[in-house]
């Protein structure tokens, strides 16, 4: 959960703590926040709204061997059907199980 919000439910009296953190969506925590009348700073909103709150972290494509930031199949190299990426670091074409998909 994003760390701002953590901040938010750290706040919160200990049995609304367990609730908020079981939420398992920003919609259900959304419903959450409304019936338990919990006020939620400007940027915090934003976030919970579906925005990504002041943070400007993207879905990238990774390496599971190595953790690098995958790029598009340079030209030359064999492109394997189905989709694929490049990892420059360990200077493969990878398919989708190996690699995923993270926030930085």
């Amino acid at each position: 959960m994003n760390t701002d919000i953590e901040k938010i439910i750290s706040e919160l009296p200990a049995e609304l703590q367990e609730q908020a953190r079981s939420c398992k969506s920003i919609e259900e925590f959304n419903t959450f926040v409304a019936e338990n009348n919990i006020e939620l700073p400007t940027d915090a909103l934003e976030y919970v709204a579906g925005g990504c709150g002041t943070s400007s972290k993207k879905n990238v494509e990774v390496c599971n061997k190595c953790g690098t930031t995958l790029t598009e199949v340079p030209a030359g190299l064999p492109k394997p059907s189905g989709t694929s990426k490049y990892c420059p670091k360990c200077k493969k074409v990878l398919i989708s199980t190996d690699w995923h998909i993270e926030k930085r």
